[in-house]
């Protein structure tokens, strides 16, 4: 316990990283407005978080981009081309999808409502895109992101990528790995029981407990 006092090297050495850990939490723990407004920025302070390099700019190369938001992703469905892209890719790494639900009902119609005034529908006819953490819809919108990625993955060189990881921005990140190199055979990472990340600092405000989730196989 000794070791533990403020004028201890150890002290000095972690209390910065907690208390940059608790501002990046305190940051976020209220988002839950338009994905597309939050996940860029929210990605840029997990890197700074973690202590690794931001995503590159893109190029007009689309195939030269080793490391950046929007990777463009062409699908080659028959005599169809269409175009997706990636939140954030590293080649040879990872592909990562985001998604942003909310924590309350009134957050969830607020975000809604924003949603329906940007894209200039009305409310009724508007096909929703949040959900509320914790809640069957949230779960099935997760796992959704998840065969999103994996739809990414069957469109990419097959030498990549190894990680897929979807985000629920400010609230959880999800988890799967393909150690194996075999097409999209991901599986959880580490394990069923562990594969979603929780930012702490919102669990212990009414979210999740435990050992997170079980996905259904």
């Amino acid at each position: 316990m000794a070791e533990l006092a403020p004028n201890s090297s150890i002290f000095r050495f972690f209390y910065p990283l907690c208390c940059f850990y608790l501002d990046f939490a305190a940051r976020w723990q209220k988002s839950g407005g338009a994905e597309r407004a939050n996940y860029g920025l929210f990605l840029q302070d997990l890197c700074d978080l973690l202590g690794v390099p931001k995503p590159d700019p893109t190029t007009d190369n689309s195939t030269q981009d080793q490391y950046v938001l929007e990777r463009a992703v062409t699908f080659n469905d028959g005599p169809k081309k269409s175009t997706g892209r990636i939140d954030l890719n590293k080649r040879g790494c990872f592909i990562l999808e985001t998604k942003q639900c909310t924590d309350s009902p009134d957050s969830q119609q607020k975000a809604e409502r924003s949603d329906c005034a940007e894209l200039g529908f009305a409310a009724e006819k508007r096909r929703k895109g949040h959900a509320l953490r914790g809640s069957v819809k949230w779960e099935q919108m997760m796992q959704a992101a998840r065969q999103q990625a994996l739809g990414y993955v069957r469109a990419l060189p097959p030498d990549e990528p190894l990680f897929v990881l979807v985000v629920d921005v400010g609230y959880c990140i999800d988890l799967d790995a393909n150690f194996a190199g075999v097409g999209d055979s991901f599986v959880p990472f580490p394990d069923q029981a562990r594969f979603r990340l929780p930012l702490a600092a919102r669990w212990g405000r009414g979210g999740a407990t435990g050992n997170a989730a079980v996905r259904a196989p």
